[in-house]
This record gives structure tokens, sequence and C-alpha cells, in this order.
């Protein structure tokens, strides 16, 4: 997998060092509700993905949206991709359902047989129209949409022997009909329609208005905050867009852009502004390659979802990451408050909070928070799995633990790539040669490698070579209890390399160490650690 020198960009750096104060996520639990669909739901719904929703609610209703449906073919109640039927389009399902700790009732809108129907219509140019964001304003009740087709058919060239077969429909970046044919995936452009309801949820339909608002660059998935935030005497609507900074399917690096737009504007496509902030001013500027993101990532990061976390007194994002969106992170923003200043004054470095169970792609595939659920620490998440044999979203209850508040400044110090562990060299400085089923692993990381003796957490990337089971590797500070959201890198039997990028807090005593834990039922041959930065 593509590497980077430096883990945190310079310009996020700059923004770490101006702040006073940051906030660390302690610990983090979460707890599996149920897979959506459930067997109850109409619509003969037996799989889909996406599930975002409104966070305001729309006439007593929160709505949420869909990607791709499959509908039972077979009245089994169940996934068979055999007989089911599979639709691509946006689709859409209400709930007035106020307890989702017994996972969520859904009721879809349906066609004439009963099965789950598309929301929003579809050009003939156009194969896809994915959902990509939902707010209530004006009194009106509005989604965005993203277009895509699918164009030509020839041979793929496999990148390498993990790519050589058509997995899952995709290949090299393209859609794949079979493992020697491929279509190209175009992005058309995103836009956004107007939703009226009705008593009865069949009654929803969606209005396109104009053509395509974003169709100047690749965005992936722009998400609205959860809720109006204030910039001076007006109210925007805020938009996060998510963007691939090269062709390259193994860049892991994704700009995050902040776009904005006044409510009774919302449908004139050229009142849209994109942030900008350069040689120390800001500003809003309607080209896009003229604006400037306002937060860098290298963990594949997508469906950056905004919401006002009221423990931390912070916005928070949460969103996939991880090469195939394997997993979910975290990152909140640098400055206290809901004033909309807070959204684009840089942002703290991505976290991994949970590293999703199953196969290695898609497993943790658009996570969204639902904020109508849950108060205070406590979330409920979103994700889907749409890989292989498996085709449906994860509710979970993610709880944050406590927060500590560092008072004082707090700074984010960039390093060159430095390996602090390589059990590889011998003789081994670690006492061991392979960190053995259910062994841990003690590393004084503040003095090595640049990092300062004041160093209160670390960026690292962790990677287990040669694991003989499957398990995870946990990354903690040495001094506590070894929590179940530690930071970890998962992997399965055989797997040469596994790398993850995190965030470790350092023992709090001043010895500057962490401490290694491998949960699995086999050996890691060897362990390699490499330290990018520290915060102090």
């Amino acid at each position: 997998m593509h590497q980077k020198t430096t883990w945190i960009l310079a310009t996020l750096c700059s923004y770490l060092a101006a702040q006073t104060a940051m906030a660390t996520d302690v610990a983090v639990t979460v707890e599996p509700i149920c897979n959506l669909p459930q067997p109850w739901n109409n619509g003969s719904v037996v799989g889909h993905d996406v599930g975002f929703s409104n966070a305001e609610p729309y006439e007593g209703y929160h709505y949420f949206f869909f990607g791709d449906t499959y509908v039972d073919g077979n009245a089994n109640g169940v996934l068979d991709p055999e007989f089911d039927f599979f639709r691509a389009g946006t689709f859409v399902a209400r709930t007035n359902d106020t307890n989702p700790d017994n996972c969520i009732d859904l009721d879809y809108k349906t066609d004439i047989n009963g099965r789950a129907n598309r929301l929003i219509p579809q050009y003939p140019s156009e194969t896809f129209v994915w959902p990509e964001g939902s707010i209530v304003t004006n009194e009106s009740f509005y989604t965005y949409y993203g277009a895509w087709t699918l164009v030509g058919d020839y041979t793929c060239e496999p990148i390498d022997d993990q790519n050589s077969a058509c997995n899952g429909g995709h290949r090299n970046g393209q859609s794949c009909s079979s493992d020697t044919q491929c279509k190209k995936l175009i992005f058309q452009g995103s836009g956004l329609a107007e939703i009226s309801t009705g008593a009865a949820m069949n009654d929803t339909r969606a209005t396109r208005i104009g053509g395509y608002f974003f169709s100047d660059h690749g965005v992936m998935h722009p998400l609205l905050a959860s809720e109006m935030t204030l910039c001076g005497d007006a109210e925007y609507v805020h938009l996060f867009s998510v963007n691939k900074t090269s062709d390259d399917d193994f860049d892991p690096y994704r700009e995050v852009h902040l776009v904005r737009v006044l409510p009774n504007e919302i449908e004139d496509a050229s009142k849209y502004l994109y942030y900008r902030f350069s040689r120390g001013i800001e500003s809003w500027v309607t080209d896009f390659s003229a604006a400037t993101p306002i937060y860098t990532s290298n963990d594949y990061a997508s469906s950056f979802q905004v919401h006002f976390d009221t423990q931390l007194n912070k916005y928070r994002a949460t969103y996939s990451c991880g090469f195939g969106a394997s997993s979910m992170c975290t990152a909140t923003a640098n400055h206290p408050g809901n004033q909309a200043t807070a959204l684009r004054g840089g942002w703290s470095p991505g976290q991994e909070f949970y590293d999703c169970p199953g196969g290695d792609w898609a497993r943790c595939y658009q996570v969204f928070t639902q904020t109508q659920y849950g108060t205070g620490a406590t979330k409920y998440v979103t994700a889907a799995k749409n890989w292989q044999d498996e085709y449906h979203i994860a509710l979970r209850k993610v709880t944050f633990g406590e927060y500590s508040y560092e008072t004082g400044p707090t700074s984010f110090t960039p390093l060159d790539a430095c390996r602090i562990v390589d059990t590889r060299l011998k003789p081994n400085p670690y006492g061991v040669p392979r960190l053995p089923a259910g062994g841990a692993m003690k590393v004084t990381v503040s003095g090595s490698c640049g990092v300062a003796a004041s160093a209160r957490a670390v960026a690292l990337n962790v990677v287990p070579l040669e694991t003989a089971a499957e398990g995870r590797i946990l990354v903690y500070p040495r001094d506590a209890v070894r929590p179940e959201g530690a930071a970890s890198v998962e992997f399965n039997a055989g797997v040469f390399a596994r790398a993850n990028n995190m965030i470790v807090r350092l023992s709090a005593d001043g010895s500057g160490e962490i401490e290694i834990f491998n949960e699995s039922a086999g050996d890691v041959a060897e362990l390699i650690i490499d330290v990018s930065g520290y915060f102090q």
C-alpha cells in the first residue's frame, strides 16, 4: 500500500499549533444492535447500503435514505443473490421509532408489488443516482444526489495479484462484469431534489431541481452538518465534500472541502460557495479549483458526516476509513462551540475508533451518526457491509468514554517517519522474536525518534507481519486497563503484512510508554512501528 513519509500535513499542523486546548477520547465502546433491514420491515428489503437520515424531523418522521437495494425474490426473508432482485438508485423509508436499542422499524416507499421503489427519477444517460445528504430548511425537505454512468467495455489490466480478480464487481477503480471485461464508472455530477410527502409513505416523491449543481470535481458524498450553524448574522446550510487527491486508487489521501449556501438560495446552483484560506486570509469562492480543504486525511476517508457533540462542546466528524472502507474513524474541530467558524478552523487528526469485523473490503462503508438518537457521549452509528454474500447496514451503539480536557497550549509536532520498533532486527532489543498469542509488548516512545520527553500522545503506523491466526493488535497507554475500543490493526491468518495509522496516548505516569497486545490465537511473527509526530 502506498505510504507517505509524513502523516499529518503542514497545513493541518499549523492549525493544531494555534489551538489552546484539546479534548482527548479516553476510551470507546462499541455495542452491536442489529442489522438493517429487519425481517418485519416493509418493502421486501433484504439488503441495502448508505443509510443516512435527516437530523431534524420532517412532519413527525425521520427519513432514511439508502443506496442500492436488494428486494426479496423468493420470499425467504434473507439475502439470496441468485433469486433476489438488485435495484440501483436511491431508496427511502421513514420512521418515528424512538428506541434504537430494539433496532429501528422502517416503512419503505414501495411499488405496486409491495417492493421497495426508487425515490429519485433517473435520466436515460445515468446508470446510478445515489443519495448524498438531506436537509430540512425553509419549511421544505431536500436531498442531494450523485449521478454516475457506466461506459465502455474493455479488458482490465490488473495492478498486482490481489487485483487480478473481478471481486465484487470492482477492479482497479472500475466496475467489471467478468474477470476480463470492465466498464468505467464516470461521475456526471451532484444535484438537488425536493421531497414531497403525504399521509402514506407511498405519497413520497422527489423532484429534481435543475441540472447538476457540482460537476467540476469528483465529489464523493457531500454531506450536511446536522444542524443550521450561525455565521455572522445569517444562517447557512453547510456541506462537506470529500475528494480524492489523485487518480491512484491506492493513494489514501483525501481532502474535505466546506461548502455553504443561504437557505433561501439552496435551489440556485450559482449561489454555492467554497471555503478558501490563503496567505492568512479567509474567503468564499465560486470556483472549486480555488478552494482549500478544511481537513486532509491519509486514511481513505469518505462519508465525512459532521454533528455537534454536546458532551465535547465541539463539532465531531465520523467517517469510513481504511482501504476499502474497513474501519470507522473520527475527528473533532479544534475550536469549541457550535459557531460555523469552528467548522473551518482546523480539525484534529483522524483517529480510528472501530475496526469493523469481517473481510477486508466494504465492511464499514458509509459511516453515519444518527444524531436523532443518543445523548452526550453515546451515539448510534450505522455503516454498511455490502461485500460478497453480505449486504446490510449494521446499527451500533458507540460510547466515546469520559473526556479529559488538557489546559495550556497543546501542539502537534510532525516528524519524518522514524522506526521505533522492528523485531526483524537481530539481536532484537525488545526481548522476543515474535508477539505470541495473548502476549503483550511494552515500548518506550518518549525519547526515541525525536519524540519529546513531554509528549502526551503520538501518531503511529503499526504493521504486524506474518500472522498465524485471525485477530488484531491493540495499542494503548501502558498504564491503562486494556480497552476494547483501543486503536487496533485487524488481520486474517496468513497475511504477510497489514498496516494502520493511529493516534495513541502515552502512559500518564510520565514514562512515555505504550503497550501492544496480540488479541489472537496465533503468533505474530514480527512487528514494525513507525512514529510520524507527537502531541505535547
